[in-house]
């Protein structure tokens, strides 16, 4: 891989490209402030107040999962009383945990790591709720598989993000990272435009831009994943993790039970939203998580969507931390990750019915089970979006 500047292994060429198109690709409501979704008067006026839940949800893809579950709670279907706001800048969350105003919300890992390091400990990861939705990405038809990308310019945004990390090492690991020239852009936009003039050009992008860029231009398409590239190269049992759900210690410590409830809905949520795209794609819209119903449910299909809890969450985010590590060295000022960083709650979607009645065989067939089901619908409701851009193109 060939680059200009100073990254380790690689060289970086910063390149500035004027380009005039309507900027679908941004995100979303990045403005700063939040919204705020109530409970019907009905629900929140027989709901103690004790029993309220002050959930937060960063504008970012992994906020889609649960739009399911705020759906509901407008529909008052809950006991508890849920008050949930959207945040459009990362500061709004920050802000909320310093003041103790939020009790749970969905934010980035870097960014649960600084809250975390700011507020003395006082949150903790209780499930990571998306995965990386980055792909390898061209207008080229011929360019299909990594090993195709050699010889051509790869183009993406920051050196110094973990999107670039774990670009770098799939590279290397896919024995192309030598044979390739990464150029760094200021935007995703400028990499989709990029792409749509340079044909024989592949950028990495992720969503929301990735879903918009198909739309933009019909020829775009994925080469592969990095998911799926994480996948096939990396056998330390990590994951490369999008987003996460955190929670103050001290919410928990007194209501684990509205904690546990939670990230039950949350799974809940996770598991509806990918089995019908199509149903919540406006509420994804509504709550300034897309621009388009049309890209909504296209994103929510890419987004890597899910809901991993307990002893399974904190093993493969803590080896994707120390992945992390070897590029930002500062994080959790240089030391080991903290134990208390992360909050292992255990039987997330079983029942105590479901687990004193069951094996633990017959709970992975069905754990198995509703991962096939999410899946078969996602590949069809991919293969119908895909026949509609077919059919858009002949007209």
């Amino acid at each position: 891989m060939t680059v200009t500047g100073g990254m380790k292994r690689l060289q970086l060429t910063v390149v500035a490209l004027a380009v005039a198109f309507v900027a679908v690709f941004a995100c979303t409501g990045c403005s700063g402030g939040t919204a705020s979704t109530e409970p019907s008067a009905k629900s929140a006026a027989s709901v103690p107040v004790d029993k309220q839940v002050r959930v937060m949800l960063l504008d970012c893809p992994g906020s889609m999962g649960l739009c399911s579950f705020v759906q509901k709670v407008e529909d008052g279907a809950y006991k508890r009383n849920y008050r949930v706001a959207t945040a459009n800048n990362t500061e709004a969350i920050v802000e909320a945990f310093e003041t103790g105003d939020v009790d749970i919300a969905l934010t980035y890992p870097g960014l649960a790591e600084r809250i975390y390091s700011e507020t003395e400990g006082s949150i903790s990861v209780v499930a990571i709720s998306s995965l990386n939705d980055s792909a390898i990405m061209t207008a080229n038809k011929y360019v299909k598989k990594i090993g195709d990308i050699k010889g051509r310019k790869l183009y993406t945004t920051s050196p110094n993000v973990p999107r670039t990390y774990v670009l770098q090492h799939l590279l290397e690991a896919a024995e192309v990272a030598d044979e390739v020239e990464v150029e760094f852009l200021a935007s995703d936009t400028e990499v989709v435009a990029t792409m749509s003039k340079e044909r024989s050009a592949v950028g990495v992008i992720g969503e929301p831009a990735r879903s918009s860029a198909m739309v933009y231009d019909r020829k775009i398409h994925d080469v592969v994943s990095l998911l799926d590239l994480w996948h096939e190269y990396v056998e330390d049992g990590s994951l490369p993790v999008n987003s996460v759900i955190v929670v103050r210690k001290e919410f928990y410590e007194k209501h684990p039970d509205a904690v546990k409830e939670f990230l039950d809905e949350a799974a809940t949520s996770v598991d509806e939203v990918m089995l019908d795209p199509y149903t919540f794609a406006p509420k994804a819209t509504e709550l300034g998580l897309s621009e388009t119903d049309e890209f909504a449910e296209a994103s929510i299909l890419r987004s890597e969507l899910t809901c991993i809890t307990g002893a399974e969450m904190k093993d493969a985010f803590t080896a994707y931390l120390e992945f992390l590590k070897l590029y930002e060295p500062n994080l959790f000022g240089g030391g080991e990750t903290p134990e208390d960083f992360f909050l292992v709650v255990e039987g997330v979607g079983s029942t105590a019915e479901d687990d004193a009645g069951a094996t633990d065989g017959s709970q992975e067939d069905e754990a198995e089970a509703k991962e096939r089901r999410k899946e078969a619908a996602k590949a069809d409701a991919l293969a119908d979006i895909a026949e509609d851009e077919e059919a858009e193109e002949e007209k």
